[in-house]
């Protein structure tokens, strides 16, 4: 036979088992039904009195009533668009737009003669700079400080006429890069 504490531990285990989540007390939900929409009819106006002192006659002439005919329905016919008018001849040809001013500092010949004294120096070292490291074993730091030292010089090449002083500046950056792999190497 089964101990009654067994039993009443067995039991318990079972009825908490079934009795959780609170079957028979589920609410129902609730759905909201609108209340019915307000009926409101409009006052009923009273007629409007004639207006004082007009008479309205019927007319005195009869107009006679003679029989409409009735339309024929005009045939489905397509009518052709009108061509574009082509021009006899070509429109004159008019002259290129002059090129669009530049934006930049202006400089006078003596500044524009030290820019690009200024460029020449530092193009000159950092292609020494460079050319001292090509063949050299480098980091990937120093391999991307070279690309962007060879970068700018292009870009200061590219600029060199046009405008002097970012090309001595880009020539500049050029130089300290090239300066600085070359520094690190030693």
């Amino acid at each position: 036979m089964i101990p009654m504490r067994s039993t009443a531990v067995l039991a318990l285990a079972l009825w908490s088992l079934t009795a959780t989540g609170c079957f028979g007390w589920k609410r129902k939900a609730r759905v909201f039904t609108p209340p019915p929409p307000a009926q409101t009819r409009p006052a009923p106006q009273p007629p409007m009195p004639d207006p004082p002192g007009v008479e309205v006659a019927p007319p005195s002439v009869a107009i006679p009533q003679s029989p409409v005919p009735e339309p024929k329905p005009a045939p489905h016919t397509r009518v052709p668009r009108p061509k574009p008018a082509v021009p006899a001849t070509p429109p004159p040809q008019t002259a290129p737009a002059p090129p669009a001013p530049q934006f930049g500092e202006i400089t006078s010949q003596d500044q524009r003669a030290g820019y690009l004294r200024n460029y020449e120096q530092s193009a000159q070292a950092a292609r020494r700079a460079l050319g001292s490291i090509a063949g050299r074993r480098l980091t990937r730091e120093q391999a991307d400080n070279v690309t962007r030292s060879r970068s700018f010089l292009r870009q200061a090449e590219d600029l060199r006429l046009t405008d002097p002083a970012a090309a001595a500046n880009l020539a500049r950056r050029a130089e300290q890069l090239a300066a600085s792999v070359l520094a690190s190497l030693r």
